[in-house]
């Protein structure tokens, strides 16, 4: 398998996430997702960490409506473009989001709504490695985050984002995740 390098990787993923049909796409997310409700690791957390996703990413706003719905409690990452930090805080139906400098929707820093240890972390990206290694967007604001994270994450991976190995370079940056969800591409 040839190597590519990140930056044209993320730019090939992306072409690639636009390029799918948005029936097809919806269906693989409610897939994967009914794989994650029905897991005993979504099902005995209490507190879920996930990004408020856009555009191409895989939709997490039927994950957050269900997750409330169980009583869950939603913590949404903020980015620190200063310190290169991220934090996660909690993030309520009425509460209103801003926009990064990013273009992501963000929770408001309050510092009684921190908590950078959720139970279980949703983990995104635009490629991952059935060996449990990802490709983001470019900012190392996950891969940071992760070497101090002590629960378990998770990847919702549409076929389009899953590769057997990874067929990028790996670094000492890098940071594996826990467990990878998705389906066969015919699904």
């Amino acid at each position: 398998m040839a190597v590519i390098d990140k930056k044209s990787l993320r730019r090939q993923q992306i072409q690639r996430l636009q390029q799918l049909v948005p029936a097809v796409k919806q269906k693989q997310e409610d897939l994967i997702l009914r794989q994650l409700y029905d897991s005993a690791l979504f099902q005995a957390a209490d507190s879920i960490g996930v990004t408020f996703s856009s555009g191409i990413e895989f939709a997490t706003g039927p994950l957050i409506k269900t997750a409330w719905q169980a009583h869950k409690t939603i913590y949404l990452p903020r980015t620190y473009p200063e310190s290169h930090e991220m934090h996660f805080f909690r993030y309520q139906a009425n509460d209103e989001l801003e926009r990064s400098a990013f273009g992501i929707m963000e929770p408001q820093a309050v510092a009684q709504w921190q908590n950078d240890q959720p139970e279980l972390l949703i983990v995104p990206g635009l490629a991952y490695s059935r060996d449990r290694w990802r490709v983001g967007f470019g900012g190392g604001y996950y891969d940071r985050f992760l070497r101090g994270y002590q629960g378990t994450t998770i990847v919702l991976g549409l076929p389009a984002m899953v590769f057997s190995e990874p067929n990028w370079p790996l670094t000492k940056f890098d940071q594996q995740f826990d467990h990878l969800l998705t389906i066969e591409e015919d699904a």
